[in-house]
């Protein structure tokens, strides 16, 4: 390893909502039609048992987000994590777009740990849609697909 290196190094984590199991939130955040970013939607992803990974594509299953947190965190725990995810998406959205220049929209995964703590753990800049129709929230997924043509429709009209 040379000098140059660069290497982040993040502790280990207690993840485990479920023993066993992967479990992360799949929060998609997008520019809404005036280029503000907002919140399009969340949910949770399931990993099979022992698997590493919680994606639906690889065997996981999508919950609603706010019933799985108030079954384990009550009802204002789960209200006080799930606004700490919308504040979490839009400061890293706001981040990677300084960095990176601009974008139209981002999923984030994010990790809760047993203490009701979150944690980034990726952030995607072509994310999947489909835990929107895994949950049956079709307006949202309708909207998920919406939004970037109402976007593009503004950046249009500005310039």
């Amino acid at each position: 390893m040379e000098k140059k290196d660069k290497w982040i190094v993040q502790q280990g984590l207690q993840l485990d909502l479920i023993p066993k199991r992967s479990v992360d939130v799949r929060l998609l955040i997008q520019k809404e039609q005036t280029g503000v970013w907002d919140v399009t939607g969340m949910g949770v992803r399931i990993g099979p048992l022992h698997s590493a990974t919680s994606n639906l594509h690889g065997g996981g299953q999508a919950k609603k987000l706010a019933p799985f947190l108030e079954s384990l965190f009550g009802a204002e725990g789960a209200h006080i994590i799930i606004e700490e995810c919308h504040q979490l998406a839009r400061r890293t959205a706001l981040t990677v777009e300084r960095h990176f220049g601009r974008m139209l929209e981002l999923a984030l995964d994010i990790g809760i740990d047993v203490n009701g703590y979150i944690w980034l753990i990726e952030v995607n800049p072509k994310p999947g849609r489909e835990i929107f129709r895994e949950l049956g929230q079709i307006q949202t997924y309708q909207q998920s697909i919406e939004r970037p043509i109402q976007y593009a429709k503004y950046l249009a009209s500005v310039q």
